[in-house]
């Protein structure tokens, strides 16, 4: 019975974007980092959320460049912005649901084009 619990949990969120318990979930991005993990958060207040460089198996740097944002409208995840940098600020009073997806680059110059 847990077990069926759990899973209709997750195919809550996943499908349908309902997270009953939390407010900011971070996507399974193209690497993992010491950061934050991928999953959902409960955020009471502020809190910054923060992910670091990585090096791949060939042991290329890849530094965060930025974190992709998108918001829960009610059916559906919409993109609401692109940050630059190695973190993001959630603050609970705006009454949203967020779903961060870090963005990663190798070292060298990097372009944003929206």
């Amino acid at each position: 019975d847990a077990e069926l619990e759990q899973n209709r949990i997750v195919d809550e969120a996943r499908f349908k974007g309902n997270l009953p318990t939390s407010n900011v979930t971070i996507a399974a991005g193209e690497f993992d980092t010491t950061g934050e993990a991928a999953g959902n958060y409960k955020v009471d207040g502020v809190y910054t959320f923060t992910a670091s460089e990585v090096r791949d198996d060939g042991g290329t740097r890849h530094k965060v460049r930025g974190v992709s944002v998108e918001e829960w409208n009610g059916s559906e995840w919409v993109p609401a912005g692109f940050f630059p940098g190695d973190s993001y600020t959630f603050n609970e009073t705006s009454g949203k649901k967020v779903r961060l997806t870090w963005k990663w680059g190798v070292d060298g110059i990097f372009i944003i084009l929206h």
